[in-house]
């Protein structure tokens, strides 16, 4: 059985995306009386055809904000056929530790895109019959991210324009989706980076490459204006506030990530939902073709990779399939499902870094138990010495762990400090992994292990012998090329300024 997933393809050019998008938009979107919550959630594609000027209304610019929405739905978790990964979710965790890709038992050499970025083999300027198939894929999730900027900065230009009464949050709302694509960007490719803006209304520039930590900054800047235009929304605002947490934490600034959350409750989520009759993830299940395009969860991938499966973790806890297929328990659904993007969660790990990394390692463990379990500690007896007393734990409640999940994870046991700083550093990135399992966050983590911790990229990624049989080595690469296409399009652009983590 193979099941269907459906993808749109991305446009390859800025120009291409302005028709398509306006070509998408549908008249008679009725924003009259309804209230900032149902505009926020209302996400679905309008099927009319209709001429692009619809957008230049009250209602347009509303239709514009949704397509963004849409967007960026598209570009982590559609999933595309024959190999490619086209949604940030999917690649970003074969690159990891996160998922392993299954070729068939013959395969000897990686021999699809897929297989390329799960062996971290990914050469720039490769224009071989592989390079130009491995240049497909990364070109997919490229060209999403980049239109998730382009859609969130049309929604921006056109609710200021012609949405002056709709509520201030949306357009902050917007700059928020664009500087979060910028994140992804710098989380899964190259330094070396462009950004081509979109003028509203009038034409796009093309910009050079720009560095990673020029990428982030960039971004951090987005976010001060998304939050003071969100000011009345405090879903808008957390967001806001956890993806710039997520922008300064890889630029090392754990100070000001901790500072950018604090505020933020831990029980909060945002979550993007799937219209496209996929999952967030394609496990292809045809036993015949020998899992060609088949994915399985990662369980010490690489040797040097978390024991997702093996471990017992209920974070982490696994679905078999069938024989060497695993799945993770926490997407539920088939077609319907849900991704966290941003959590109060992950404000709490980044609150807990911040403590680590200035020595506070008590309340740091403190953090990282205080999400572990609801439970509490009681008193009671030691066996054989009634004088004495022990402390046991009490699982309590738990977390909802996913919202596809209908009962809350188990408190799960406190950990110990482990007592020297390597070694929690380990834990706190795992602790990371665990919690933030297939949601778009371990592919930057293990970029930052690399680049702000000082580990060996070969302690970090997956490495030794790749494929079933073992004949071929896993590469060096710690993130994906710049498509080729924008090199031949972008005349400013000349491609990765470094290949570093």
């Amino acid at each position: 059985m193979r099941t269907q997933f459906h993808s749109a393809s991305a446009p390859t050019t800025v120009r291409r995306f302005r028709v398509r998008a306006l070509a998408m938009l549908a008249l008679g979107t009725v924003v009259t009386g309804c209230s900032l919550d149902s505009l926020l959630r209302g996400s679905d594609l309008p099927s009319d055809v209709v001429d692009p000027g619809a957008y230049k209304t009250e209602s347009g610019s509303i239709s514009l904000y949704q397509h963004a929405h849409i967007a960026l739905e598209r570009a982590l978790g559609v999933m595309g056929g024959f190999g490619r990964p086209a949604s940030y979710v999917n690649a970003a965790a074969i690159l990891s530790d996160e998922v392993q890709y299954l070729v068939p038992s013959t395969t000897a050499y990686p021999n699809d895109p897929s297989a390329y970025i799960d062996a971290r083999q990914l050469p720039q300027n490769d224009f071989s019959t592989s390079g130009i198939a491995l240049s497909s894929s990364a070109h997919d999730v490229f060209a999403a991210l980049h239109n998730v900027r382009i859609a969130a900065r049309e929604a921006e230009g056109a609710i200021a324009k012609y949405g002056p009464n709709l509520p201030r949050a949306l357009r902050g709302h917007m700059y928020a989706f664009e500087a979060f694509a910028q994140i992804l960007l710098s989380e899964l490719y190259c330094s070396g980076i462009p950004l081509t803006t979109l003028e509203f209304e009038t034409g796009y520039t093309q910009t050079r490459g720009f560095s990673t930590e020029e990428v982030l900054k960039r971004a951090v800047r987005l976010l001060d204006t998304a939050l003071v235009l969100s000011a009345d929304s405090a879903r808008i605002q957390h967001f806001a506030r956890i993806v710039q947490g997520r922008a300064y934490l890889n630029l090392g600034y754990y100070d000001s990530a901790a500072l950018a959350v604090r505020d933020v409750p831990s029980e909060y989520t945002y979550t993007i939902q799937y219209m496209y009759g996929s999952t967030v993830f394609t496990w292809s299940l045809d036993a015949t073709e020998e899992a060609w395009d088949a994915r399985t969860m990662g369980d010490r991938k690489g040797t040097t990779g978390l024991p997702y499966v093996s471990s017992g973790d209920p974070r982490t806890r696994a679905i078999q399939l069938q024989p060497g297929i695993m799945f993770p328990a926490k997407f539920g659904g088939w077609g319907n499902d849900k991704l966290i993007i941003a959590s109060g969660i992950e404000a709490q790990l980044m609150i807990a870094e911040h403590e680590l990394s200035k020595g506070n390692t008590g309340e740091w463990l403190n953090i990282l138990n205080r999400l572990r379990t609801t439970g509490a500690f009681t008193i009671q007896p030691r066996p054989g010495d009634a004088g004495m007393v022990d402390t046991a734990w009490v699982p309590g409640s738990g977390r909802v762990l996913f919202p596809n999940q209908a009962t809350p994870l188990p408190g799960i046991r406190p950990l110990t400090d482990p007592g020297n700083p390597t070694d929690r550093v380990s834990l706190q990135f795992e602790e990371r992994a665990y919690w933030l399992y297939l949601t778009g966050h371990r592919q930057g983590d293990m970029r930052r292990l690399v680049r702000q911790y000082r580990r060996l990229e070969s302690q970090v990624y997956p490495s030794g012998k790749w494929g079933p049989l073992a004949l071929a080595n896993y590469g060096a690469d710690v993130n994906l090329p710049t498509p080729v296409q924008e090199q031949m399009t972008n005349k400013l652009y000349t491609g990765c300024i470094n290949r570093d983590a």
